[in-house]
């Protein structure tokens, strides 16, 4: 007999029918099916740029790369504000709506708001830079200052790309928002490489953070591009509908609040391993979470499709249907991540072979990574759930929880166990808030589906 999940104190679709139901919408499977095969080419497309940044700069080379993505990561989401997040669920229900004026004017307010952000940060590093400087202290190792000097720069353009790309998704235009958000990064590092090693040239940070910052502004400009071409199309069709969005009471500072705890628990590494790991080491675990990430960014495939459908239903009181479709999730990602993951560490042993004698220890850093990832493939997206429903108050809560477990352990394992202790440990915070997170799931479903 097949065995059935239970969420919110009710069964959960069988797996045969949401998956039943998925074929039967085969308008929602030829999205998917573009989706995937966008999101299919940036997955060839990592694994070139990985290959090429290894084969041309080395496990230091690799290791560069990611600090600066990941500072770049949470110094935009810093200064995001929270209106990435609440722009897909309020530009999903004005376009179902029809109301695209709306829409515009927020992107508006919210490209002055991140703008604004930024000065205010800019000018109090600059301040606090001048004090270190005349009281002769610095704050940050010689060989960091330009990632840090960079990441400051990227900052404001991976803000405008997560708005612009949230916006276009939710106003159904998440194949070109997820092409141009996860192709344009990989295609300059490898437009890079190939020009380095057909001039002989060697590979310099220098190099890596022009390519990687040069991205960064082509992208939202081509994202701001295209949602403006959808919402005039979207203006000129149907009547705007008088619904309004409506959000608790100190949304904004939730939703930043989870942004920021999510993309510090992401990069997580990368803040702690410079502290315990040297940069060849720090290359080694930066591609195995690379190539593991490559498998669990199928999932933001998932959010771009049920985070604006999550928040319509949510507005709709359609309780029945959001249960249905988190299962789906959890169906899916499962269905993706299983097969792959297997794949991934069944080829492991190879790796070496192409990236180099330095990536010999690879495959114990996967396999401990991939535990804590599945967890994160069974629960689904319970987490976007909470925050579509204006529940980001509960997933910062499981965010914290979880940072605050890997933050504090951190200082213990790394000592004793170095590298591989810290992957485990970051596999333990990876299971422990995605459990909090679908916990919190079923009680918000509960909650919803009981008469006021």
């Amino acid at each position: 007999m097949q065995a059935e999940l239970t969420l919110a104190g009710r069964p959960t679709p069988t797996l045969t029918a949401s998956l039943g139901r998925l074929i039967r919408k085969p308008r929602s499977l030829g999205s998917a099916l573009m989706l995937a095969g966008s999101r299919g080419l940036a997955v060839v497309l990592q694994f070139l740029m990985q290959l090429a940044v290894a084969s041309v700069g080395g496990a230091a080379g690799v290791g560069m790369l990611q600090l600066l993505s990941s500072w770049v990561c949470i110094a935009g989401e810093a200064i995001a504000l929270g209106l990435p997040a609440r722009a897909m669920r309020d530009t999903s229900i004005d376009c179902a709506n029809g109301n695209a004026a709306r829409t515009r004017t927020m992107l508006m307010r919210a490209r002055r708001s991140i703008g604004r952000a930024w000065l205010v940060v800019a000018a109090l590093l600059a301040l606090a830079g001048a004090v270190a400087a005349l009281a002769g202290f610095s704050p940050v190792e010689h060989r960091y200052t330009l990632v840090m000097a960079a990441s400051l720069l990227g900052a404001p353009l991976f803000a405008l790309l997560r708005l612009y790309a949230e916006s276009l998704k939710a106003a159904g235009g998440a194949v070109a928002a997820v092409s141009l958000e996860s192709l344009t990064s990989p295609v300059a590092i490898l437009l890079l490489c190939a020009a380095c090693w057909l001039m002989k040239l060697p590979l310099l940070s220098m190099h890596l953070l022009v390519a990687y910052l040069l991205s960064l502004l082509i992208a939202p400009l081509a994202l701001r591009l295209v949602i403006g071409n959808r919402l005039r199309t979207l203006a000129t069709q149907g009547t705007v509908q008088s619904t309004q969005t409506t959000a608790p009471k100190g949304d904004l500072l939730f939703l930043w609040g989870t942004g920021m705890l999510s993309i510090c628990f992401v990069q997580l590494p990368f803040m702690v391993l410079p502290w315990f790991a040297t940069e060849a080491e720090i290359g080694v675990f930066a591609l195995a979470h690379k190539l593991v990430n490559i498998i669990t960014t199928l999932l933001l495939l998932l959010a771009a499709v049920y985070g604006p459908r999550f928040a319509q239903q949510v507005a709709a009181g359609e309780t029945d249907k959001l249960r249905h479709s988190l299962a789906e999730t959890q169906l899916i990602s499962t269905a993706i991540f299983v097969p792959a993951a297997l794949a991934l560490l069944a080829l492991s042993p190879s790796l070496p072979a192409l990236f180099g004698s330095e990536f010999s220890t690879i495959t114990g850093y996967l396999l401990l990574l991939v535990v804590g990832q599945l967890v994160n493939a069974i629960t689904g997206l319970s987490g976007v759930l909470l925050t579509m429903a204006g529940q980001a108050r509960n997933e910062l809560a499981c965010l914290a929880v979880a940072l605050i477990t890997v933050v504090i352990a951190s200082f213990w394992v790394g000592p004793a166990y170095g590298a591989k202790g810290l992957a485990a440990l970051f596999s333990i915070g990876i299971a422990i808030k995605n459990i909090g997170s679908w916990l919190a799931a079923r009680r918000l479903l509960k909650q919803l589906e009981t008469p006021s």
